[in-house]
């Protein structure tokens, strides 16, 4: 499944954010104490 002919490794990274948009993620409770904004999904937890 990783294999070079997969499409969307074929369009490169601009053009993949351009039609697959970017995902976001909100922080509703912090349990972790880290930095605001983090930067990293799991910053804190590691």
């Amino acid at each position: 499944s990783q294999g070079e002919n997969i499409f969307f490794l074929k369009m490169g990274k601009e053009r993949f954010g351009e039609l697959m948009g970017m995902e976001t993620f909100l922080r509703v409770q912090d349990a972790t104490g880290a930095a605001v904004p983090e930067k990293d999904l799991f910053a804190g937890l590691r």
